[in-house]
């Protein structure tokens, strides 16, 4: 489940089947719900109140993510 190769660079179309799939589950989800009898955006609130009550672990979390992201970034540019 690659999407970024370094000798071809970013799958874009694969991208685009992920963007999709997520799309495409979250309509599905919200038809679910809305059909018992619940609030079409539950799901989505129910994750904001999740990141919500975590909130020391989700800013830990974030912080790591771009820490990481940002030593990619320097390792393909060729700085390491």
């Amino acid at each position: 489940m690659m999407v970024y190769d370094r000798y071809f660079g970013w799958d874009w179309d694969r991208i685009r089947a992920f963007v999709g799939l997520f799309i495409f589950g979250n309509l599905f989800l919200s038809f679910i719900l809305s059909t018992e009898g619940l609030p079409w955006w539950w799901h989505i609130q129910w994750v904001m109140n999740k990141v919500g009550d975590n909130i020391e672990a989700t800013l830990i979390l974030s912080i790591i993510l771009l820490i990481g992201f940002y030593y990619w970034w320097r390792f393909e540019q060729g700085d390491f």
